[in-house]
């Protein structure tokens, strides 16, 4: 995977999301543009940001 851009984060309610775009690198065919994932964060009992989800 090579991110080619990282959109404006967004706060919905205690976590915070961050959509990226990027390719998806493959030997056999090369890349795939426009492959689109949001990161999802949330604090740790510490109160730590960790990231609990890719989707």
């Amino acid at each position: 995977m090579k991110f080619t851009s990282i959109a404006e984060a967004i706060k919905e309610k205690d976590r915070i999301l961050v959509p990226v775009v990027g390719e998806r690198l493959n030997k056999e065919e090369g890349s795939s543009p426009d492959v689109r994932y949001t990161f999802y964060f949330e604090k740790d009992k510490d109160g730590t940001w960790q990231i609990v989800s890719i989707d």
